[in-house]
């Protein structure tokens, strides 16, 4: 993603009602990655995390679960929230195992569903229930 590109999608985001991004910090405080939480349910006690980005240095490294356990715990915790879900695509299998180490669980699959240039990506819809037996520890 450009400078640009990021700058249009925090503009947006502003826009929405309920939304709110997060960066994730390191120790000395610089930026090392960022997602967002939308679609927020209180009465349904749901949440979606999106756009969950990496800087390129940090990844292999469990910056990425930690971040999502991070999420996870606060929207539980704090929220008190009970489902959290995310998308993750299927050319991204890192991805997906590091929010299986979180607790999430693939809840439905649907091919081709993104499309980027001249493919189509498929996405797998991952979900995280509170309370469900075998929660991860946050």
């Amino acid at each position: 993603l450009t400078e640009a590109q990021m700058r249009e999608y925090y503009r947006q985001l502003e826009e929405e009602e309920n939304a709110w991004s997060f960066t994730a910090l390191d120790e000395t405080g610089r930026p090392v990655g960022s997602f967002r939480m939308t679609v927020m349910d209180y009465e349904k006690g749901h949440v979606h995390l999106g756009f969950i980005v990496l800087s390129p240095g940090t990844r292999g490294r469990g910056v990425g679960q930690k971040m999502v356990s991070m999420a996870v715990k606060y929207a539980v915790e704090f929220l008190g929230l009970k489902r959290v879900t995310l998308k993750v695509f299927d050319c991204n299998p890192a991805a997906k195992r590091c929010y299986e180490k979180v607790g999430f669980s693939e809840e439905e699959y649907i091919a081709e569903d993104f499309p980027f240039h001249e493919e189509r990506w498929g996405n797998s819809l991952m979900v995280y229930e509170s309370g469900r037996r075998g929660d991860k520890e946050q």
